[in-house]
């Protein structure tokens, strides 16, 4: 998901320096590149977006993946690796496949913590973990590991179909 970065500027009573883009597309439509001036409006009463662009700046869509450097295509108005093994396309992977699943306490960021210190490639993976394993990650925060362990357990019982619909992504 791309973001926008800028100076910080007071919006709502918050200082806003960031704003989602939602897709590469998006942001290349409204004209929304290095230089762009804009309006900030809250959406939905907390997330910061813009409701006007003042000045239009060319967008560089890179070619490359900043995560591991192979091809990036434009597919579905989306930024998207073509390198099935490239970090950041198997923590989005299995962060869909968590949801499809039912599995809570799984943050995008917990996924990245997984993969990075266990070695984690998919959901499959996490499912499997032992609680020693999540609590050498997580912590020694008891009742994270297992209210974890206890989302687990429930996707495990999922039915066969959310299974082979969580491995179709």
């Amino acid at each position: 998901t791309p973001v926008a970065q800028f100076d910080p500027v007071p919006l709502g009573g918050a200082i806003i320096s960031r704003c989602v883009l939602h897709t590469a597309m998006d942001a290349m439509d409204k004209g929304l590149g290095v230089g762009a001036a804009a309006l900030l409006k809250r959406i939905s009463g907390a997330t910061p977006g813009f409701s006007e662009v003042l000045q239009r700046a060319s967008l560089f869509i890179p070619r490359s993946c900043p995560y591991c450097g192979k091809q990036a295509i434009i597919l579905s108005r989306d930024l998207v690796c073509k390198n099935a093994a490239c970090s950041a396309v198997l923590k989005l992977k299995t962060t869909e496949q968590a949801a499809i699943l039912k599995v809570e306490f799984v943050a995008s960021a917990t996924i990245s913590l997984f993969m990075e210190e266990l070695g984690c490639k998919d959901i499959c993976d996490i499912l499997n973990l032992s609680k020693k394993e999540i609590a050498e990650v997580l912590g020694t925060n008891s009742i994270m590991v297992t209210k974890l362990l206890s989302s687990l357990l429930f996707a495990k019982t999922q039915p066969l179909y959310k299974i082979i619909q969580s491995c179709l992504i």
